[in-house]
């Protein structure tokens, strides 16, 4: 496969790749790195942009060795991680008005990219303050907005439009493969907040009537004065991480339904994976960690 590197102040191709090897993060809700090997002993590309099969990437590291260059690379929003003060009424609007105000008509020429085009069709009502980046943002606008970055052309194009979640159950019978399961006792199943108890039930829904033991969610129950019922079980995700293989392209945060081991989860896709091993996609969702790396990033 063919790779192609981009300089970030100009956007324009310096030097094109052929690829060995690949393992990388297409989509993450977490900072991830990926890897990619080419041939030839290639230095001074760091920080440059990585454009591949339409994804791009931000260059860490590159160590050559034995006429081959691995380069480290994480996700391209990780440019876009500089703090700014934040203004807009709405999601789109704060969003589209840091890129235009720091980076594409930045008065600082140095750190002007005039290469980028912004389009925004997102109209969610929102307000921040205080200073957060764009990275921070998104993220936090996951729920209501999806960014998207392309940088096949002379420009690199991001859109910023309403997010659109389609939910996906994966039984494990068909198309799907399991990798790997981890699970931890940190669910909760019952929140009582301002004297009201709340119930998780396996559908993923929320009630204030108890239902049957079969179709509750088994775990603590949590009171609370602060913390909303919603805000607490969405924290459910961190008790199980989930990895399986599938040919089909699903999103990021797309809600997922698992049958496994004879229950039902709910949860969604933290992490979405791509490698020149196999042609399928590598999906995680839970974002319980169960690696040393993980456990550290976690407490960072």
């Amino acid at each position: 496969m063919k790779a192609y590197i981009k300089d970030t102040k100009t956007f324009v191709t310096v030097k094109d790749l052929d690829l060995v090897s690949w393992d990388v993060p297409v989509a993450s809700k977490t900072d991830e790195t990926g890897t990619v090997q080419a041939y030839g002993m290639l230095t001074g590309n760091e920080g440059c942009f990585l454009l591949m099969d339409g994804d791009l990437f931000l260059i860490q590291s590159a160590s050559p060795e034995d006429n081959l260059t691995s380069f480290s690379v994480t996700s391209i929003i990780d440019f876009f991680n500089r703090p700014v003060t934040a203004s807009g009424n709405t999601c789109g609007e704060i969003l589209e008005n840091i890129l235009v105000s720091e980076y594409k008509c930045q008065a600082d020429t140095l750190y002007r990219y005039e290469y980028l085009e912004i389009t925004n069709s997102d109209y969610t009502p929102c307000s921040v303050s205080g200073v957060h980046s764009f990275k921070e943002l998104v993220r936090s606008f996951s729920n209501a907005v999806d960014v998207h970055f392309d940088g096949r052309g002379f420009t690199l194009k991001v859109s910023i439009s309403p997010a659109m979640r389609s939910s996906h159950t994966v039984t494990f019978d068909g198309s799907e493969q399991l990798v790997s399961q981890a699970f931890s006792k940190d669910t909760v199943g019952k929140v009582t907040f301002e004297g009201i108890d709340y119930y998780l039930k396996k559908d993923g829904s929320i009630v204030t009537v108890c239902p049957p033991d079969r179709e509750r969610v088994s775990g603590e129950w949590v009171v609370s004065d602060s913390e909303t019922p919603e805000e607490i079980f969405a924290k459910n995700t961190a008790s199980h991480k989930i990895e399986w293989m599938s040919f089909k392209k699903l999103g990021l945060y797309d809600p997922v339904r698992f049958r496994l081991n004879g229950s039902v989860y709910e949860s969604y896709i933290t992490y979405i994976q791509k490698s020149s091993s196999d042609s399928r996609y590598r999906y995680r969702s839970g974002e319980l960690a169960t690696t040393l790396t993980e456990k550290i990033r976690r407490m960072k």
